[in-house]
């Protein structure tokens, strides 16, 4: 069995929009390039980007667009084909 270490994203952080929080982890291996990113919504969603991002900081950006559709909308059905929801 094969460990792998988890880089963690200074930009992973809690973020707060219309009273709803949602917990914004940005990750990669040890040693990729890509990362991560997975949005966790106040419901327990877990929704997790299918394409890794090059950037950490673009990954917090498209997280912080996602965060204020879903919360201007109560929908994510237009963003589904770039992530998966679990």
């Amino acid at each position: 069995m094969t460990n792998y270490d988890i880089v963690s994203s200074g930009f992973s952080q809690w973020v707060f929009k219309g009273g709803a929080p949602f917990a914004v982890e940005i990750f990669r291996l040890q040693g990729d390039e890509l990362w991560t990113l997975q949005v966790v919504e106040v419901l327990e969603k877990v929704t997790i980007w299918e394409n890794q991002l090059s950037d950490e900081m673009l990954a917090f950006v498209e997280a912080q667009r996602v965060i204020e559709t879903y919360t201007s909308t109560g929908r994510l059905e237009d963003l589904r084909d770039q992530f998966s929801v679990y």
